[in-house]
């Protein structure tokens, strides 16, 4: 795997094992979620470790990386500052993107009829009657 960034000088082989596996781990899930915006990240899951904390996240921003990435940063407990990090780019595939913009496409239609609901609420309380059919 090609990582986009590695920073693992001061971890443990066993904690860069761990390391490797959530990336992994986050990479799958995250070729399942729609991707954050540009400038914006999702945190997909942690995993506290014998003295060490990883936090795996869905991270997007055009000026870092093109396209989402999944980072794994490993804080040593005792310290609690970023001691090491992982990143690699989610490459999707057809069929990600695909269900990927099915679950876009229904999220849209439910707001859309969330937001039908709430002007027909509106105009009702308005007393005025919809125009626009």
């Amino acid at each position: 795997m090609e990582y986009a960034a590695e920073r693992l000088d001061d971890v443990p082989e066993d904690v860069r094992a761990a390391m490797r596996e959530a990336l992994a781990g986050g990479l799958e899930q995250a070729k399942k979620r729609i991707p954050p915006g540009d400038g914006l990240m999702n945190i997909l899951f942690g995993k506290d470790m014998g003295g060490w904390s990883l936090q795996v996240l869905l991270f997007h921003d055009e000026r870092m990386w093109p396209g989402p990435h999944v980072i794994v940063n490993a804080f040593e407990e005792a310290g609690g500052d970023l001691t090491g990090r992982l990143a690699a780019k989610v490459d999707y595939t057809a069929d990600d993107r695909r269900a990927i913009d099915e679950k876009c496409l229904e999220q849209l239609k439910a707001e859309r009829r969330r937001l039908d609901e709430d002007i027909k609420k509106l105009e009702e309380k308005l007393g005025i009657g919809r125009t626009d059919g």
